[in-house]
């Protein structure tokens, strides 16, 4: 993993842990960016690898992030897509992010169903 950089973060900025959401043929889906903080990728699945290619375009996609202690998991569609260790934060919030598209002119939609949180630590 790469070193950190110290980054001062304004009090009311969302940062942490983001596990990405993006389209089958960036097949990023399932990764982990360091919001705000590092500002990189901490785990990126493989190209071509069964992870790069779990997320579905127009379909709703399963998506399960386990995090206890300093061990990140996710799942998409029930296909492991990530399995690290990082020990920078250990306790936060849970958000949903839909980010901007920039310039470009299109319509989107973004939904989320069935959300359950799980206390795993017991």
């Amino acid at each position: 993993m790469r070193e950190s950089r110290r980054r001062v973060i304004p009090k009311d900025r969302v940062y942490g842990y983001q596990v990405e959401i993006a389209n089958e043929q960036g097949g990023a889906s399932g990764g982990v960016y360091d919001e705000a903080r590092r500002a990189f990728m901490i785990y990126v699945p493989e190209q071509g690898s069964a992870a790069s290619n779990a997320f579905k375009d127009q379909q709703w996609n399963r998506y399960r992030v386990e995090c206890v202690g300093s061990s990140i998991k996710t799942y998409i569609n029930d296909i492991p897509c990530g399995d690290f260790n990082d020990s920078l934060t250990s306790e936060g919030i849970i958000g949903l992010q839909v980010h901007g598209v920039g310039d470009k002119d299109m319509s989107y939609q973004v939904k989320w169903r069935n959300i359950r949180i799980k206390d795993l630590r017991r």
